[in-house]
């Protein structure tokens, strides 16, 4: 390909990239700080899950339920709200709407004042958590090099894991409050903090080119491409003006193709796609820094079958401790070297998924689709998911509580049959451009330009155009014009 990785590579797109993934830590805390909300006896006591002696009131487990479950619901409308606007608006406006909505439902849940309060606010919390999911990989990837897009928009997955990470910690710094109710509303405070971060990018993070090419806005596209690199040096310059003109000419394209949700489920090749993100997203479920630094160099298809084949064996062995060792926990001399080790199997599971799922699986939904439907595909990954979780969050207590370990046979073996299905399905989009993902597809005349047909020309700001497989066409940002008999195309593309 011409696009190596020379010119690829700035810190300023770098930090860019990050401080939108940074966006991630919106979701991962709200998502996560639940489950230490639901630890605290002060919040149980406080919203009547629980009585003063300690045990569950008539409707306990019915709310505690409803306290995850309408998350996942808030999401799915966040999900279809963020799609529509980061269409019709733009990237930027998408990451406004999911933050304003976040400090909003993140002020009112910690300020609830009983149970049906902190219902409704939580499910605001989900409309933005989940908007916030969907939003920052297309953003991410659409800012990204090709050569390191899986490194930069990779980084989605690696936020997810450090607003876990956090949600646990506050939970352990809020402990020790002698039983106020700061115990509980501190650490859900802190979710407005986060909401803030991706406000605050705003101010730094420049609109997709993608985006602004598609509405038309065609110098603003190209003051963001130059932006991006240091057009001072010769061959960033080469790969800016490369990458414009590809990006450009495929706009130009995208922008008469239909972009309607029923396209998705009518036209083969958008069908096929969105079951691979649906499928993916859904065996995600069924089943971080170390993945985003060598997912570029393996690639996705490889480090996406070792996390899932990596997951499946480590629940075999959990299944197999659990049932052996805790199934249930003897009160007389227990086999506590059989039960470390199921605990640290989680830890292994834990590694797995991170680097082999959570790390590739928001680049590589995001990437699949062309820019018109980017926005659409993305919303199926993460509505895959809310469900998903959603499904599995309502069964789980219910499940261990009726059949045990026997649940987890459930995951055992719908990872098995998913990692054979991902062997076969999956394509590998490591290192291509956005605009070159649709070939994989079959849909080859959908691509107008491929990378390894632009060369840099003799002049200075000029490149020279294969015809993909035939003539040549010199393009050159002096003048605009076509010469038919050598089928020559000039046209601008300085930056």
């Amino acid at each position: 390909m011409a696009f190596d990785k020379t010119g690829q590579w700035t810190w300023k797109q770098f930090f860019i990239c990050f401080v939108i993934c940074m966006g991630q830590v919106a979701f991962g805390y709200p998502a996560s700080v639940i489950g230490v909300t639901l630890a605290k006896i002060p919040f149980l006591t406080y919203m009547n899950v629980v009585n003063a002696e300690g045990q569950f009131t008539s409707q306990g487990n019915a709310l505690i339920g409803a306290m995850s479950g309408v998350f996942q619901a808030g999401g799915c409308l966040g999900i279809l709200m963020v799609t529509y606007i980061m269409d019709k608006w733009g990237r930027k406006a998408g990451v406004l709407f999911v933050s304003g909505i976040g400090l909003f439902s993140g002020s009112l849940v910690c300020a609830s004042q009983g149970v049906a309060m902190f219902l409704v606010f939580r499910f605001f919390a989900g409309m933005a958590s989940w908007g916030a999911l969907t939003i920052t990989p297309v953003f991410s990837s659409e800012l990204a090099p090709p050569a390191m897009r899986g490194f930069f928009a990779g980084m989605n997955g690696v936020c997810v894991a450090i607003g876990y990470s956090f949600a646990t910690y506050m939970g352990l710094a809020f402990h020790d409050t002698g039983g106020s109710s700061l115990e509980w509303r501190g650490p859900l405070a802190l979710a407005v903090i986060f909401s803030l971060i991706p406000l605050a990018s705003l101010l730094i993070v420049p609109e997709s080119p993608r985006y602004l090419l598609m509405a038309g806005r065609v110098d603003e596209a190209k003051a963001v491409v130059r932006k991006l690199h240091d057009v001072s040096h010769a061959d960033e310059q080469h790969f800016a003006m490369a990458e414009f003109y590809q990006m450009q000419r495929q706009s130009e394209f995208d922008k008469t193709l239909d972009a309607s949700w029923s396209q998705m489920f009518t036209r083969k090749s958008y069908r096929k796609r969105a079951i691979i993100v649906a499928g993916f997203s859904f065996l995600s479920q069924s089943t971080a820094i170390l993945g985003s630094v060598i997912i570029d160099k393996v690639g996705r298809r490889p480090l996406i079958l070792i996390g899932f084949a990596g997951c499946l064996v480590t629940l075999c062995i959990e299944a197999a401790l659990v049932a052996t060792y805790a199934t249930p926990v003897p009160e007389v001399d227990p086999n506590m070297v059989g039960i470390r080790a199921a605990v640290a199997m989680l830890y292994v599971f834990q590694v797995f998924y991170g680097m082999g799922i959570d790390v590739p699986l928001w680049p590589y939904c995001a990437e699949l689709f062309p820019t018109h439907m980017r926005a659409k595909g993305m919303a199926i990954c993460t509505a895959t998911v809310a469900l998903t979780s959603l499904v599995y969050l309502e069964v789980a207590s219910t499940a261990f509580a009726n059949i045990g370990w026997k649940f987890y046979m459930v995951f055992i073996s719908v990872t098995a049959v998913g990692l054979v299905w991902i062997y076969f399905a999956l394509p590998e989009t490591n290192g291509l451009p956005l605009e070159e993902i649709a070939a994989l597809f079959g849909d080859h005349d959908d691509v107008m330009v491929y990378s390894e047909d632009i060369q840099t020309g003799t002049n200075a700001g000029e490149l020279v155009i294969k015809q993909h497989g035939q003539n040549e066409k010199t393009v050159d940002h002096t003048a605009e014009k076509t010469d038919a008999s050598t089928h020559r195309e000039v046209v601008g593309v300085d930056i």
